[in-house]
């Protein structure tokens, strides 16, 4: 599952925003949306060399605190180190994959041209219809699916006076 979330505009300052994903038979794997481009990218060539290594003892440890990873050939252990508490083992080879799916809809929406496409159709349907979008009944995150892509926005009533280009020049898209 991909995702873009944008958060609440604070004064004076962008709206942050996360782009990121996770698989759905791993949630865990969605706190590996944390790491930045440079990183994963790091991860992508340390996990493809062990996937196709030769030695059984070669091992990489990895993660972020909520999932901490300790990959072999060919399973990874994961843990989360903050909560004492211990995932079920990932094939490394799915974690490649994922780390590999992950780098490219990061590379894709950090171009702002993309991330202004598919968040301005996520603001335009969301502002058709507020009360069909709510993600939860007492929140201010609006959610909707646009290609595949969950987008979530924080979103107040003044956010819902906007147009779309002004809601779009408030990103902040300095990854």
């Amino acid at each position: 599952m991909k995702s873009i979330v944008v958060y609440t505009k604070f004064p004076n300052l962008n709206r942050d925003l996360s782009i990121g994903g996770g698989l759905s038979t791993y949630p865990q794997t969605g706190h590996l949306s944390d790491l930045d481009l440079d990183s994963i990218i790091k991860i992508i060539d340390k996990l493809t060399l062990l996937v196709n290594s030769t030695n059984p003892n070669d091992y990489y440890y990895w993660g972020v605190d909520l999932c901490m990873i300790m990959s072999t050939k060919s399973i990874s252990e994961c843990r989360d180190e903050m909560n004492d508490e211990d995932y079920n083992d990932i094939p490394t080879q799915t974690l490649l994959d994922f780390m590999i799916e992950l780098r490219n809809h990061k590379q894709q929406y950090q171009n702002v041209s993309n991330l202004n496409n598919i968040v301005g159709q996520a603001f335009s349907q969301i502002k058709n219809n507020p009360t069909g979008t709510r993600k939860w009944t007492h929140g201010t995150y609006f959610e909707v699916e646009i290609n595949g892509i969950i987008v979530s926005l924080n979103l107040n009533d003044e956010d819902l006076s906007l147009d779309v280009k002004d809601y779009l020049s408030d990103l902040n898209t300095n990854f």
